[in-house]
């Protein structure tokens, strides 16, 4: 009996083993924000608005990113204030990454609600994205500006939709 009780306990070990050694987990991509955000603007060309780096300070008092939660934050906003835009990809600190997507989801939903005193933005930042890939961790409220003021509702926040695309693409393709 005591025999069979380790065998069935060895096997049970090696099992175990096996299982966790035969599981290959790939590693993440050593990229930096920089690179990142260079593909970002590359996906708008000439229509990619922001045009001023987000100083750390604002990184973390409109976006709450205080510098304990990344290793690396890249942002860029537009100088004139009219326009929404933000690009902000952050590269959290080891076990930061849930922290700071949850920091980034509250600034989206800060911005969506603040925009309501400015109605021409509102399709905008309703279509803002944040999206993740591991310790990757970006907020996309970007697009080249409408151009077409005939376009209904539905339209602009589709067209508006499909412009944060382009950003979330450009992001995407890194992880691959």
């Amino acid at each position: 009996m005591k025999k069979i009780v380790c065998v069935c306990l060895l096997v049970g070990l090696l099992g175990g083993c096996a299982k966790s050694g035969g599981v290959s987990s790939q590693a993440e991509p050593d990229i930096s924000v920089e690179t990142i955000l260079d593909k970002v603007r590359a996906a708008y060309g000439e229509e990619y608005l922001p045009d001023m780096e987000i100083p750390p300070e604002l990184l973390e008092s409109e976006f709450g990113l205080s510098a304990d939660l990344y290793t690396q934050a890249v942002g860029e906003m537009p100088m004139m204030s009219t326009f929404p835009d933000r690009v902000v990809i952050v590269r959290a600190a080891e076990g930061r990454a849930d922290d700071v997507e949850s920091a980034l989801q509250s600034a989206r939903e800060a911005k969506i609600s603040s925009e309501l005193q400015y109605p021409v933005n509102i399709p905008k930042t309703n279509a803002t994205k944040v999206v993740r890939h591991g310790g990757y961790v970006a907020f996309f409220l970007v697009g080249a500006p409408l151009s077409d003021f005939n376009m209904t509702e539905e339209d602009v926040a589709e067209y508006m939709e499909e412009e944060v695309q382009k950003a979330v693409a450009a992001f995407d393709s890194f992880f691959e």
